[in-house]
């Protein structure tokens, strides 16, 4: 019995942990994105190859940029129709890197709201530039990894948690209950009166 508690109670708060974390885990990577302004050519500095996601983001606010991408930063929030935005990804070199239509993700996290709208893969580390184009000025543009990959993997981890320390948990403290069950103890024997013997 003493298991099925220590199981049932290890379970719950790991599952616990894990789906807090997962809520903080999407916050910290959309936080983290590289963002650019609409309008320009904003450079990028990738320190590792691999794929990664352009977002468009219609709540946030733009980095703070220099050179031929000049912005101080300001919030911004599009409202209506959803925008229309072309990009293109060159390399140190003004090569085109090649980038692929990809729509289904999206965000709302730390103040930012954003969409996914292509991926690129990036072949090795270094300088690339992204021109960024719309039909509306209040949006901006993020780059990064997945912003729900590891969200939905704690989550999953922490459904998991709870099933297994509340179904295994609870099982053998069930089990525990019935073997602790008193047993009824049997009716006692009938008595025969017998005449007292002078």
């Amino acid at each position: 019995m003493l298991v099925g508690v220590v199981l049932l109670i290890t379970g719950l708060a790991t599952g616990a942990v894990l789906l807090v974390l997962a809520g903080a885990a999407e916050g910290r990577t959309v936080r983290a994105f590289a963002r650019a302004p609409i309008g320009c050519t904003t450079t990028l500095q990738f320190d590792r190859a691999g794929v990664f996601t352009f977002y468009v983001e219609t709540v946030g606010r733009t980095s703070a940029l220099g050179g031929d991408c000049r912005t101080a930063g300001k919030a911004f929030r599009h409202q209506g129709a959803s925008p229309t935005v072309d990009l293109e990804l060159t390399d140190s070199s003004g090569a085109p890197v090649a980038l692929s239509n990809f729509q289904d993700r999206s965000y709302n996290a730390s103040g930012y709201e954003g969409r996914s709208l292509a991926q690129a893969a990036i072949p090795a580390p270094g300088t690339y530039r992204v021109a960024a184009t719309a039909d509306v000025a209040d949006i901006g543009l993020a780059v990064g990894g997945s912003a729900v990959a590891y969200r939905n993997e704690l989550v999953t981890w922490g459904a998991i948690a709870l099933m297994v320390g509340g179904v295994m948990g609870g099982a053998l403290l069930t089990f525990g209950a019935r073997r602790r069950k008193p047993e009824t103890p049997p009716p006692p024997a009938a008595q025969v009166w017998a005449p007292p013997t002078w």
